[in-house]
């Protein structure tokens, strides 16, 4: 996954997956890794449709390619303008494991075809469950 020629990050080409931001960390390594995925389509809800009633301190199951899963904890979740998102505390780096969720939310704008704020659940590692 990487940027549009916008700078507006690429989503999945379908709803019901979410992809791996591959220029960020592997979800359970030092760095922020991200996570994108839809929240609906023009067929209604998508993948990323609940993640908005994620509360501090929930925990997300993360399994990784090669069968390694991890338990992250969410930390903080906000709601930035579409334009607005602080990119570098999403994709920058960090010194412990972490995991950012990021989706479309909020009013949908028909003009642009893209809702009008991005959703961030900030996540923190509390176990890798492989060892």
């Amino acid at each position: 996954m990487s940027f549009n020629q916008e700078g507006d990050l690429e989503l999945p080409s379908t709803s019901d997956s979410a992809v791996w931001y591959t220029n960020t960390s592997k979800p359970g390594a030092i760095g922020n890794a991200v996570i994108a995925g839809h929240v609906d389509d023009l067929t209604g809800p998508a993948i990323f449709y609940e993640l908005h009633e994620l509360l501090i301190g929930d925990h997300i199951i993360v399994e990784g390619e090669n069968g390694d899963s991890y338990v992250f904890e969410v930390a903080a979740i906000e709601s930035y303008p579409r334009n607005a998102a602080p990119i570098s505390e999403i994709f920058g780096s960090a010194s412990e494991p972490k995991l950012n969720l990021i989706t479309c939310h909020g009013v949908f704008n028909q003009k642009l075809k893209t809702h009008e704020e991005r959703l961030v659940i900030y996540t923190k590692l509390l176990k890798n469950l492989s060892n």
